[in-house]
């Protein structure tokens, strides 16, 4: 053997070597790649879930009047509360923003007070879309959430001042009371004139400042006037129609909150199903207005009844004539 072939014996095998490096550098990056795609796989799984939900889910705008009538905390709890427990629709309040950008109401809340301003034609009959829904109070193509019975308020001391004693019961008493406390220079809010009748609110305002001796209002003024005139200025009665000498029965008048869905809403469905969810809050509805009767298939009202005066008088009014004819 010769010299050059021995120093071959000795000769390290690179090509085996080069080879190794190579198959360990190949597994490095394998885990290297192995291990980004673990960790971003959840991110991925999260993506896909938001753009899958985002593509389900219903957005329902709610009228503004809803947080007007029911105030915001409640507002925010009943929306929390809805949206929770359906994760595929959304119900918001509708913000000027939305209507710039085109959005329209779903849901439509009013009361007695918007009849003037509410565009009657963007509501759906509930009666004709759900027939089921005949269960529920239908008014003006709603369903009532809360209502309220009239009553006739009047100053106690305007009607003492006047020489009367005791409110009217009789159409023709409440016709000698409204004359004689006129020419004391106290407008009566006159039930068979309608040339004399005034907006609600205006004629609130004046009996609160003592400048009307009697008027006719929703049980739903309560709160706003003792706040302002204490509970001792002013009482509440029935509205006298009876014409002859007997103290009669009469029709109540009620006023109420309503929800409706709106006609041209995609999602009548959903809107639907969160009208149902308020349904499912009335008697908090009705203990939060102290409400007399409350809702007419559910017409046994909060202990307020029994604890405060002028509800239980209410309550009194609303059993005694609810089935009157007028």
């Amino acid at each position: 053997m010769n010299l050059l072939k021995k120093a071959n014996i000795f000769k390290p095998n690179t090509k085996g070597g080069e080879k190794s490096r190579h198959s360990i550098a190949r597994i490095d990056i394998f885990l290297v790649v192995a291990l980004c795609v673990l960790a971003i796989t959840p991110f991925v799984i999260i993506l896909a879930n938001k753009i899958s939900a985002d593509i389900r889910l219903v957005n329902l705008y709610l009228s503004p009047r809803f947080e007007e009538l029911f105030g915001k905390e409640m507002t925010e709890n009943l929306l929390r509360e809805y949206n929770e427990a359906n994760p595929d629709i959304r119900v918001r309040l509708l913000t000027a923003q939305d209507s710039q950008n085109g959005k329209e109401i779903n849901i439509y809340i009013f009361d007695e007070t918007d009849s003037d301003s509410i565009d009657w034609g963007l509501i759906s009959g509930l009666n004709n879309l759900y027939i089921d829904a005949l269960s529920y109070e239908l008014g003006l193509g709603s369903v009532l959430l809360v209502s309220f019975m009239d009553v006739l308020y009047y100053n106690i001391d305007i009607l003492s001042a006047a020489g009367f004693f005791r409110p009217p019961r009789t159409r023709g008493e409440y016709l000698t009371y409204s004359r004689t406390t006129a020419d004391n220079g106290f407008y009566s809010d006159d039930l068979f004139s309608p040339e004399n009748n005034r907006p609600v609110n205006q004629k609130l305002e004046d009996f609160a400042k003592g400048e009307a001796a009697m008027i006719t209002a929703s049980t739903r003024a309560i709160p706003s006037l003792r706040e302002k005139m204490g509970d001792e200025i002013f009482g509440i009665t029935a509205i006298p129609y009876a014409s002859d000498g007997t103290v009669g029965k009469y029709d109540i008048n009620l006023t109420g909150i309503y929800a409706g869905i709106g006609i041209n809403s995609e999602y009548k469905d959903a809107a639907w199903s969160f009208i149902e969810f308020l349904t499912e809050h009335r008697a908090e509805f009705c203990e939060m207005f102290k409400a007399v009767p409350g809702v007419m298939s559910d017409v046994i009202p909060g202990d307020y009844v029994q604890d405060d005066p002028f509800y239980s008088k209410a309550w009194d009014i609303f059993e005694y004539n609810q089935l009157a004819e007028r």
